[in-house]
């Protein structure tokens, strides 16, 4: 979504855990989307948390990322 990087946070211990313990999750071999972006969090160092998409353009998130979530599908 090409969030700028002044709004991304530097991951924690214990985000890093919590990567680290769903990347060993057995439902996630169906996911390999998933498992990408998380591998990609865990080389990066850094998330972004929802309300950083309001960077993008104030409603963003309301009016163009949520309804094209539910519409289509995908992980929100």
């Amino acid at each position: 979504l090409r969030v700028p990087e002044d709004s991304l946070i530097p991951l924690t211990k214990r985000d890093e855990s919590k990567l680290s313990s769903l990347l060993k999750r057995p439902y996630l071999t169906s996911q390999p989307d998933w498992c990408k972006e998380m591998e990609l969090m865990q080389q990066s160092k850094v998330k972004a948390e929802i309300q950083s998409l309001s960077s993008i353009a104030p409603d963003f998130l309301t009016n163009i990322y949520l309804p094209n979530k539910l519409r289509y599908g995908g992980w929100v």
